[in-house]
C-alpha cells in the first residue's frame, strides 16, 4: 500500500474511532450541537413574533406586557412575577401557536430541547418550567427551575445554581421509550426520568414559562431550541491553563510556600521530611509516619454556593511509597455540600466515600512520569480523569457538609503516605469541564 493510501486509511480509522468515543460518551446517544437544531429562537425577535416554520403565522402565543425583548443583549425578559404567563405552542397546525403540532415530534423520533436562561428572582415554589409532549404519546417532559435547584414537574432533582449566571439546560426524550435525560452545562444530571405528568392525556404541546399557580418569577431567556431525535451535547472542555486559580510551583510569590503557611495555604507538617520548589516543581520527601499537607485558608472561591460546579486539576508523579500497595498522596476537594476524597498511589488511584471506605480503585502506574489528574463535579456527580482518559463517573461523595469548601493535598496521616513531585495545582468553580480532546478531523500531507 502506498503512503497516501495508508494515510487516508489511518485518517478514516481515527475518524471512526473518534466518532465512536463521542457516541458512547453519554448514554450512547449521537452528539449534536444545538446550533444545528431545526428550530432556533435566538431572541433577535420574540418567539411570539417568530414564524420559523414559514407558514405565515406565529409559532407561539401567550405574549403580552410580561414578555419584552432586550435587543442589545438578545435576551427575552419574562416577567412572570404576578401571573401564570408562558410561551405556548399547543394549537392545531395552521393556527397561531400551532408550530409544535405542525412539526409533530412523535414517540418514535423522540426530541431534544435546549435552552439557555437565568433565573433572576422567584416569587413562589418554582420559577419557571419547560413542558413538552409528543404528538402520539401521553409521556410528558417538564423541567422546572428554581433559584437553587431544578426539578421534574414539582419534584426536586438536585440542588444547583440557576440564578448566578446563564446556564444551558438540555432535555432529550429517548425514541420509543418513556425515558428522559437532562443535562446542565453539558453535564449529565440524570437519565432515568419518566413521565412528568402521569394521569394526563395526550397534551401534544410545548410550553415555556410560569406554566401554573406554583410558578412565579423573573427570568431572562437567551435562546430556546429544539429538534426531532434524541441528542447529547458535546461536553464542555477547557485547558486548565485557563483556570482562574493556579499554583504553578514556580515561586513563593505565587501564594504557595513549601515550608510555611501563606495567606492562601496553611501548612501542617511533622518534624521530619523536606519540601522544596525547584524548576517549577514541588518536591516532597516524607519519611515513614510523618505528615505534611497543605489546605487552603479559605473557600475554593468566594462566589460558590451549594451545588456549584467545580473542576480541579493537578500534574504529579509519585516518587516513593511507605508500603508497596499503600495510599500515598491524599486529595480532599469540594464546594459547599459536595466534596471528594481520593489517593494517588504508586500503582493506583483510590476513591473514598463518606465513611472513608474505598469505593473505587483504578490501577495505573504513577511513578514512571508526571501524570495529569482532573476531577469535575456537577449536579451531584463527581468524575475522574487521568491523562485525558475518563476513569470513573458518578463517583461517591465524601462529604455533604457545607463547611467542606476547600482544597487539601499531601500526606495527611502517620499510617499511609510517601513522597511525590507536583507540577501544579489548578481549579475553577465556573463549570465542570472535560479535558480538551485532540481533533482528528484534519490531515496534513507532506510529499
Amino acid at each position: 500500500m502506498d503512503k497516501l493510501s495508508c494515510l487516508k486509511r489511518l485518517t478514516a480509522i481515527c475518524a471512526v474511532a473518534a466518532a465512536g468515543m463521542v457516541l458512547g460518551a453519554t448514554s450512547d446517544l449521537p452528539v449534536l450541537d444545538s446550533s444545528k437544531f431545526d428550530f432556533k429562537y435566538e431572541m433577535d425577535v420574540l418567539p411570539t413574533f417568530a414564524d420559523l416554520d414559514d407558514n405565515g403565522i406565529v409559532d407561539f402565543t401567550g405574549g403580552g406586557n410580561w414578555l419584552t425583548l432586550d435587543s442589545e443583549r438578545n435576551v427575552a425578559v419574562m416577567d412572570m412575577r404576578n401571573t401564570a404567563s408562558y410561551l405556548n405552542s399547543s394549537a392545531n397546525a395552521g393556527s397561531a401557536g400551532g408550530m409544535w403540532r405542525r412539526y409533530a415530534p412523535n414517540d418514535a423520533t423522540g426530541y431534544t430541547i435546549e435552552t439557555r436562561l437565568k433565573v433572576i428572582s422567584q416569587n413562589n415554589s418554582w420559577a419557571a418550567a419547560i413542558s413538552a409532549s409528543p404528538s402520539d404519546s401521553t409521556s410528558d417532559a417538564m423541567l422546572s427551575f428554581s433559584t437553587n435547584s431544578i426539578g421534574w414537574s414539582t419534584t426536586k432533582i438536585v440542588n444547583l445554581p440557576t440564578a448566578d449566571a446563564f446556564h444551558t439546560y438540555r432535555i432529550a426524550k429517548f425514541p420509543n421509550e418513556d425515558r428522559y435525560i437532562v443535562w446542565y452545562d453539558g453535564n449529565v444530571v440524570t437519565n432515568g426520568l419518566t413521565d412528568a405528568l402521569p394521569g394526563y392525556g395526550n397534551l401534544n404541546r410545548l410550553l415555556c414559562g410560569a406554566v401554573g399557580g406554583t410558578f412565579r418569577s423573573l427570568v431572562e431567556l437567551s435562546y430556546f431550541r429544539f429538534t426531532k431525535g434524541a441528542y447529547a451535547p458535546k461536553p464542555m472542555e477547557m485547558d486548565s491553563a485557563g483556570f482562574p486559580r493556579k499554583y504553578e510551583m514556580a515561586s513563593i510569590d505565587e501564594g504557595f510556600s513549601p515550608t510555611s503557611s501563606t495567606t492562601a495555604w496553611e501548612l501542617i507538617s511533622g518534624e521530619e521530611g523536606t519540601a522544596a520548589l525547584e524548576n517549577g516543581i514541588l518536591s516532597v520527601m516524607q519519611p515513614n509516619k510523618q505528615m505534611r499537607y497543605w489546605k487552603t485558608t479559605g473557600p475554593m472561591d468566594d462566589s460558590v454556593v451549594p451545588g456549584s460546579s467545580l473542576t480541579f486539576e493537578t500534574r504529579l508523579r509519585i516518587t516513593d511509597a511507605w508500603s508497596a500497595n499503600g495510599n500515598v498522596l491524599n486529595f480532599l476537594v469540594g464546594v459547599p455540600g459536595a466534596s471528594c476524597l481520593f489517593f494517588v498511589n504508586a500503582n493506583s488511584i483510590s476513591w473514598r466515600d463518606s465513611k472513608n471506605l474505598e469505593t473505587s480503585r483504578f490501577a495505573h502506574q504513577n511513578t514512571d512520569r508526571m501524570h495529569v489528574f482532573r476531577v469535575t463535579y456537577c449536579a451531584g456527580r463527581f468524575t475522574l480523569w487521568r491523562d485525558g482518559e475518563k476513569l470513573g463517573e458518578d463517583l461517591a461523595i465524601f462529604s455533604t457538609e457545607s463547611n467542606v469548601n476547600y482544597a487539601r493535598f499531601g500526606v495527611v496521616s502517620t499510617s499511609a503516605g510517601g513522597s511525590f513531585d507536583v507540577d501544579y495545582i489548578r481549579w475553577t468553580t465556573e463549570g465542570a469541564f472535560a479535558p480538551v480532546t485532540a481533533d482528528f478531523g484534519t490531515a496534513v500531507i507532506f510529499r
